[in-house]
């Protein structure tokens, strides 16, 4: 091997330990079906509901659960309320982001 092919071939490894180090992930696929998901209470560290300046409960924003079919399987995606408005049904995607607590949690949305 030439020193440009073994530095071509180091600078590959490194990208992919990147990768590794970041837990980035990526899925592709076609939006098959868009549900929303109840708000829940936001609550104390007691389970006590947090409530607002008029007394009422509060809630954490609107949520969505994307199935997105892929070659052989079908996923899903939890999305915001910001993010349902970049996807349309029988369209496909490419959803970056990370691994957070055993979920993947989208941070951008190609469509491709």
């Amino acid at each position: 091997m030439s020193k440009a092919e073994i530095e071509k071939l180091r600078e590959e490894m490194r990208k992919r330990d990147l990768l590794k180090q970041t837990n980035e992930v990526r899925l592709a696929g076609v939006v098959m079906e868009i549900t929303p998901l109840p708000q829940t209470p936001k609550t104390d560290k007691k389970g006590n509901p947090i409530l607002d300046e008029n007394n009422q409960p509060t809630f954490y924003d609107e949520m969505y659960w994307v199935t997105i079919g892929v070659i052989g399987s079908e996923e899903g995606v939890l999305l915001s309320s910001e993010q349902i408005n970049q996807v349309e049904l029988n369209h496909t995607y490419l959803f970056s982001g990370r691994l957070k607590n055993r979920k993947f949690k989208v941070e951008n949305i190609e469509e491709i």
